[in-house]
């Protein structure tokens, strides 16, 4: 991951489909920061499977259901092999998978495409100024790191 990537967060729902409610910056992954440490996998055993942690700042979600949340099958329906850097590259130089809910099955941390990225973030706008967004305060009590000011 890099400094300053755009990350949407998501959730797969019934469907089959992910609703994504949220997006935030992400921070470049580093050795002995990001990872659980003991003490964070005593709290909470589910960390011993998944250790990596992927830091994010100025993260913004939105307030309500996930029904609030944005569609990402209908992002896949309405731009297809445009949905992401993978499916568009392989669309334009015609070979490879043109599929994006395969692309997606297959990574789902998949590049969204500039379209894609467009696309997804007016409609999380949208539905940011319709239901709201959880107010920092409340995302300051969650369990953030404490982080040396020299990283």
């Amino acid at each position: 991951m890099q400094d300053g990537a755009v990350m949407f967060i998501g959730r797969p729902v019934k469907g089959p489909d992910i609703r994504v409610f949220g997006r935030a910056i992400a921070m470049k992954h580093q050795l002995g920061r990001d990872e659980a440490t003991r003490a964070e996998i005593k709290r909470r055993p589910w960390k011993s499977r998944w250790p990596l942690y992927i830091r994010v700042h100025d993260a913004e979600f939105v307030s309500g259901t996930m029904a609030t949340g944005v569609s990402l099958s209908d992002l896949m329906e309405d731009l297809k092999d445009n949905s992401f850097a993978s499916t568009q590259r392989n669309a334009a130089r015609g070979a490879g998978n043109t599929n994006p809910r395969r692309a997606f099955m297959q990574h789902p941390a998949v590049e969204l495409s500039p379209e894609g990225s467009m696309w997804l973030s007016e409609r999380l706008q949208a539905a940011f100024q319709i239901h709201g967004t959880i107010p920092q305060d409340t995302l300051g009590e969650l369990d953030w790191p404490e982080l040396a000011s020299d990283q």
